[in-house]
C-alpha cells in the first residue's frame, strides 16, 4: 500500500510540475541565454579517419528574438591509436544561429567557423613513429531543435556538418564529419520580462 501511495504522489508531482512548466512564458527573446553540455558522436564523411566521441560545451546569447551569437568547444575523447588517423581533434567555434520559434519549440540553423587542434600518428620516411600536432581552420553548419520546458530547462537535438582539412604536409587528413548530439540544457533570461497586460 505504501508503494502505491509513493507512486501516486510521484505521478501527481510530475503532473503538477509539467503543468506549471507549460504555463511558463520563458521562450527565447533578446537577452535569453542558453547553455548545453553533451557527449557528441562524430561520424566521418570519409573512410580515411575513424569516428570520434566529443565532450561538447555550447552557449548562446540571443541578440534578437530570432538571432543568437553562439560559441562551441568540442573536446575529443580518447580513441584507439592507429597510424594515419586523427587521434585528437579539439576545436573552438564561434558564429550565429537563426531561429524559427513557435511557442516553446525552437528550430534553428547555424553557421560557425573556427579552429581545430588535431594530432596524428604516422610512420615517417625512416619508418619511425612520429606524431604531429597542427591547428587548422574549420567551417560548420548546424540544424537543431529545442523544446523549452519552463523557465530553466530545455530538451535539444542537433546535427552539425564539420568541414576541414588537417593543415600538415605530412598527412593532410580530412577533419570533415557529421556530429550528432541530444540532451537537456539550461536557459535563463537576463532581462526581466515586462508584463503585457
Amino acid at each position: 500500500m505504501n508503494k502505491l501511495l509513493d507512486i501516486l504522489v510521484f505521478v501527481l508531482f510530475v503532473t503538477v510540475s509539467l503543468r506549471l512548466s507549460a504555463q511558463s512564458n520563458d521562450v527565447p527573446e533578446k537577452g535569453f541565454i542558453v547553455g548545453m553540455t553533451s557527449i557528441e558522436q562524430g561520424l566521418p564523411t570519409t573512410e580515411k579517419i575513424s569516428s570520434t566521441w566529443y565532450l561538447t560545451f555550447r552557449g548562446e546569447v540571443f541578440i534578437e528574438k530570432n538571432v543568437s551569437i553562439a560559441g562551441t568547444v568540442d573536446y575529443s575523447l580518447l580513441k584507439e591509436e592507429k597510424y594515419n588517423d586523427v587521434l585528437v581533434n579539439h576545436d573552438v567555434l564561434f558564429g550565429v544561429n537563426y531561429h524559427f520559434i513557435s511557442n516553446h519549440l525552437d528550430t534553428y540553423i547555424g553557421f560557425q567557423p573556427g579552429i581545430s587542434y588535431s594530432k596524428t600518428k604516422f610512420l615517417n620516411t625512416q619508418l619511425e613513429d612520429e606524431t604531429i600536432a597542427v591547428i587548422s581552420p574549420l567551417t560548420t553548419g548546424t540544424i537543431g531543435v529545442r523544446y523549452y520546458m519552463g523557465s530553466i530547462f530545455h530538451a535539444f537535438a542537433s546535427a552539425t556538418y564539420v568541414y576541414g582539412i588537417q593543415l600538415s604536409s605530412a598527412t593532410n587528413l580530412p577533419l570533415s564529419e557529421v556530429r550528432l548530439s541530444a540532451g537537456v540544457g539550461i536557459n535563463f533570461n537576463v532581462f526581466k520580462r515586462k508584463d503585457k497586460s
